[in-house]
């Protein structure tokens, strides 16, 4: 009976060893960031797609120019301007004045990670030959890797559950990544239930810069009264951020305290006029920007996945015979002070010294590109000078940048471009 039930055991604990090992393996080979990615309704009127799904004209490279195909997320894309004023079309132009050849692909994809866009530029690299390819990084792209703070939250609680502890004891990172990707469905399905879709917000941000610029203000005591059915719209979606709030351990006070400053932001994020995603994140991880900038609470396990996708994002790039360059553009609250005090009423944690010098993370991208001779750009110095001018680079109630900013990031990066062109030739 003794040998019987010490076999068993044995044969549990083998069973239970092939599992975890079985768990980290798949994991860290296949799921550790998410490769996968969607493209946009092609031949879209409202966001000017292409065929393949891509913003810009339909790409037709002649046998003397060179094919440059920039990828990143909302920014490359050029959320809220028309694509003739995003940076990667207008620093197309700079360069054929300049007399170089070339032809640009805008392959930006809003809410893009770094992953994402790995995954793009392998799929686009099959059927396009590529001459240079030019990923653009922004701080919050560090947030979009790993583990993410909301599912993490949110997986915690549910933890509580013993068919839940039970799969998550066996197999944790399995389980953790299939319940996220449960959640993520959800949180799309509730942005679609209350019309925040990409187009909506797109349009709002191009109606917004038709109009005279105006500073951000932190307060929205200057907003017009909501009517009846906004009220009614707004209270159901509150109650649903109130709900998933509690479910992440989030305190009763403290998402009132929350719901004190944001009421009136979330109003406008449910018409499309900011975005949702700022409002709610100090919500559930206040520390995003620490995390973001200094690489604190989590960065430096997100970073070290941000450094193997740069690396295959060049051996790609260098598979196809293509140079790879990387172009950095910061958080706004790194060089406004205006959007510092935009992301404190929000109720994030924030630090002054942001507004000035070197962050952690712009070290350790330096630090990373020289290391691996990567061509590497980074645009804080140029984006403070232009606020110190009084310059608004950025929308004044959004992170994206505004036909203006991208005329302004466009110079370096065409000189940049330039320098890097003519060197290979």
């Amino acid at each position: 009976m003794k040998k019987k039930i010490l076999f068993y055991a044995l044969m549990i604990g083998m069973v239970f060893l092939f599992i975890r090992a079985a768990d980290y393996l798949i994991y860290y080979v296949f799921l550790r960031y998410n490769t996968s990615f969607v493209l946009m309704p092609r031949n879209d009127e409202t966001m000017g797609t292409n065929s393949l799904g891509l913003r810009g004209p339909e790409p037709s490279p002649s046998a003397d120019e060179s094919l440059g195909l920039f990828i990143g997320d909302s920014f490359t894309m050029g959320m809220g301007v028309p694509e003739k004023n995003s940076y990667v079309r207008i620093t197309e132009k700079k360069l054929l004045d300049r007399g170089l050849k070339v032809e640009h692909m805008n392959a930006g994809i809003a809410g893009y990670s770094p992953a994402n866009s790995l995954g793009l530029l392998e799929h686009l690299g099959t059927d396009q030959s590529i001459d240079y390819v030019v990923f653009t990084l922004y701080s919050n792209d560090i947030f979009d890797l790993g583990d993410n703070v909301f599912l993490s939250a949110l997986l915690n609680k549910e933890l509580n559950k013993p068919h839940v502890a039970i799969l998550y004891f066996v197999a944790p990172r399995i389980t953790s990544y299939f319940y996220y990707s449960q959640l993520a469905a959800l949180g799309n399905q509730l942005s679609l239930n209350n019309n925040l879709t990409l187009d909506r917000v797109h349009k709002n941000l191009q109606s917004e810069e038709q109009r005279s610029p105006a500073p951000a203000q932190p307060a929205a005591n200057a907003q017009e009264e909501p009517t009846g059915e906004q009220n009614l719209k707004l209270m159901l979606f509150m109650e649903q951020i109130r709900k998933l709030a509690l479910h992440a351990d989030i305190s009763e006070s403290a998402y009132n305290e929350w719901m004190r400053k944001n009421q009136k932001n979330v109003s406008l994020a449910i018409d499309g006029k900011i975005n949702l995603v700022e409002v709610l994140t100090p919500l559930f991880f206040p520390e995003h920007f620490e995390q973001c900038i200094d690489l604190s609470h989590g960065g430096e396990e997100k970073f070290t996945i941000l450094k193997e996708i740069l690396l295959r994002m060049k051996a790609y790039a260098n598979q196809k015979e293509a140079r790879f360059i990387l172009v950095f553009i910061p958080a706004d609250v790194r060089y406004s002070k205006e959007k510092w005090d935009l992301a404190k009423s929000y109720g994030y944690v924030m630090k002054e010294d942001w507004l000035t010098g070197q962050s952690e993370l712009e070290k350790r991208l330096v630090d990373f590109t020289e290391e691996h001779d990567i061509a590497y750009l980074p645009l804080t110095e140029e984006l403070r000078q232009m606020d110190k001018q009084g310059i608004h680079a950025t929308f004044p109630r959004d992170i994206h940048l505004n036909s203006t900013g991208h005329s302004a990031v466009a110079d370096p990066i065409a000189d940049f471009l330039e320098q890097e062109l003519r060197s290979t030739r």
